[in-house]
Formats: C-alpha cells, structure tokens, sequence
C-alpha cells in the first residue's frame, strides 16, 4: 500500500513539475516577444514616429497586411501585447512593420537622384538578439536557457 502512495506521489510531483515548466516556458517567450517588439520599435529611425508605430504582431502572416502609402498609425502596444499574451508554448508570432516604406527603412534604396541611402537594418539587427532576449528574460525569472 505504501509503494502505491509513493509511486501515486511521485507521479504527481512530475506532472506538478511539468505543469510549471511549461507555464515558465510560454511566460519566457512573451516576455521576451514584447521585449523584442519593444527594442524593434526602438530600434527604428524616428522622423514621424509613423514606421515604428506601423509595427504589429499577428498569429498570423496573412494578418500582416500593408497600409496605404500615406497611412497614419496609432500606437500599436495594447493590440500587439493582446497577440502575444494570447500566446501558448509552440505557437508562432509574426512582427512586421507595415507601413508601404517599411523595407526601404530596413535596407535601403536608391534615391531619386540616383545615389543610395542606406537602410537601417532594424529588423535584422534586433532579430540578432533574440536568443540574447529569451536568455535574459529567463534569467530574470531563475531559468537557465541553452
């Protein structure tokens, strides 16, 4: 009878362990998205504030449509946390700047006086610090991540 209480015990203790674990994992990748949203805002040359305010989170990509050329954006932050707060362990979260602009901002173009201007690489440079992000949002909650 005793076997059977502590092999009952000790399946409990796993799945208890299981549980958070994947409760701490989903509250990491939240955590770091904002993060990441947040720094990719930051990131973007402010001359309006328009192009980072045309940064929006989606489930998914076909939800990341372009704006119109002369678009005006609001601040986005209560519509992209809601995206990623409804965020479960596995899924996939796209960030884009929509605005029709957006990609000469990121890489560059070539100007009508024909001379290059050159891009900012905002995206590419905050996507490079991603891992960076998660490792550190997990360490701020007492996780260890590879």
């Amino acid at each position: 009878m005793a076997r059977n209480g502590s092999t009952k015990s000790f399946t409990n203790a796993v799945s208890d362990w299981i549980e958070q674990a994947e409760k701490d994992a989903t509250d990491i990748a939240r955590a770091a998205a904002k993060e990441f949203v947040s720094e990719y805002q930051d990131a973007t040359t402010k001359v309006s504030g328009n192009l980072a305010n045309s940064t929006h989170v989606a489930a998914s990509p076909a939800d990341l449509l372009k704006g119109a050329p002369d678009q005006k954006y609001s601040d986005p932050t209560a519509a992209n946390i809601a995206v990623i707060d409804a965020m479960e362990l596995g899924d996939h979260v796209y960030v884009a700047q929509v605005a029709p602009y957006a990609g000469k901002s990121e890489f560059g173009y070539v100007g009508s006086d024909g001379k290059p201007v050159a891009g900012h690489f905002q995206g590419l440079t905050t996507a490079a610090k991603w891992k960076g992000m998660v490792k550190r949002v997990a360490q701020v909650r007492g996780r260890k991540v590879k």
